[in-house]
């Protein structure tokens, strides 16, 4: 099965700008997704505060889990935190609005 890695950008993208309006307050404005499909890296999803850039393994998730996989990203991005509590914190919340994350406890063991 082929992968179309820019219609899926801009899918994610879409999801992006979607939750930054709605979970965050437009507060990561600028923030870009990018999309692979490395079967070699072990991760599914990567945060880089200084590109302002999420990277997401279409490779590694399975579908339906990307989502989350994103709003876990987000949550690095809003929060400065590795998984720690801010970044825990930002997951709950965003669980608590009723953002589809899966399980906190799914998000720490993937990595």
């Amino acid at each position: 099965m082929s992968i179309d890695l820019d219609q899926a950008r801009r899918r994610f993208q879409m999801l992006l700008d979607e939750w930054n309006l709605k979970f965050f307050g437009g507060r990561l404005f600028g923030w870009r997704v990018l999309t692979v499909d490395d079967g070699k890296a072990r991760w599914q999803g990567q945060c880089d505060p200084d590109n302002k850039v999420i990277t997401l393994n279409l490779h590694k998730a399975a579908p339906g889990e990307l989502e989350a996989v994103l709003l876990h990203e987000l949550a690095h991005a809003a929060s400065g935190d590795g998984h720690g509590g801010r970044w825990r914190h930002v997951l709950q919340e965003l669980q608590r609005r009723g953002a589809p994350t899966g399980r906190i406890e799914d998000h720490v063991q993937r990595d």
